[in-house]
């Protein structure tokens, strides 16, 4: 673990958690937490609250760029990213608890849930591209923003995996349009869960600086690549990479 703990590597961790989290709509935190806590023996509350800043600052970047793109709803993306405030709270609150075994299981679980999402969403048919074809329900929105606030400040990751299939399944989004419109709600529900686990004392602010340039590159150039490869393959890889992590966080957990 020393190789990877190296500070030049941070950076580059940084470039590729950003550009992975941009492409795939999620904040990156997926593999943060693990790095901090595995890498660098972070207690779970002081990981989930340097992540929560750095998926801040991956989303405000993403969030930018898809802005200036046009594919941003950002009615929608207000709803999602309000709604997610009370579970947010709440989240990061309970993250504060956590036992160092209990929060690698279940870490190790959202991981694996993050490689079937990955895994169900490369091999789908082609998914609605037209705008017009959306069928977006606010009520539904509301209550499982509710949820993903929790989830999101509880683990110190992004909610894409669960907004993602909520705009692309159940509202028939096209999926550029749902990453982008995820990264403005995760903006809001990140940024919440960060601002609470710093009033706690749970932020670690050379880290934050460490992977921060590295993760507001990253994701520029995720955005940017969107339109000119194969999404389908970067989700493969990272359900690979989610599933490594994954079995990782159970063999320490249960150790």
């Amino acid at each position: 673990m020393d190789f990877f703990a190296s500070p030049y590597l941070a950076p580059v961790l940084g470039f590729l958690v950003g550009l992975i989290g941009s492409l795939v709509g999620m904040g990156g935190g997926f593999f943060i937490v693990p790095y901090l806590t595995l890498v660098h023996g972070f207690a779970p509350p002081l990981a989930i609250g340097t992540s929560l800043w750095l998926i801040v600052a991956n989303s405000a970047s993403s969030t930018l760029r898809y802005g200036l793109q046009r594919q941003v709803l950002w009615r929608l993306g207000v709803v999602l990213g309000v709604a997610t405030l009370p579970g947010a709270y709440f989240g990061a609150a309970i993250a504060g608890h956590w036992d160092v075994g209990w929060f690698q299981i279940c870490f190790g679980v959202l991981l694996a849930a993050a490689c079937v999402y990955a895994v169900v969403l490369s091999g789908s048919p082609r998914l609605n591209e037209d705008p017009a074809q959306m069928r977006v329900q606010m009520g539904l929105a509301v209550v499982v923003s509710i949820v993903t606030g929790f989830v999101s400040s509880m683990f110190g990751v992004g909610g894409g995996i669960i907004h993602m299939p909520l705009m692309m399944f159940a509202f028939r989004m096209p999926a550029r349009m749902s990453a982008a419109t995820s990264q403005w709600a995760l903006l809001m529900t990140s940024l919440a869960g960060a601002v609470s686990s710093t009033a706690r004392g749970q932020t670690d602010w050379p880290m934050v600086l460490l992977l921060l340039a590295g993760v507001v590159m990253g994701a520029q150039v995720g955005v940017w690549a969107a339109k000119r490869v194969d999404v389908k393959v970067i989700r493969r890889a990272f359900a690979v990479i989610c599933l490594v992590v994954a079995v990782e966080m159970f063999v320490k957990g249960l150790g």
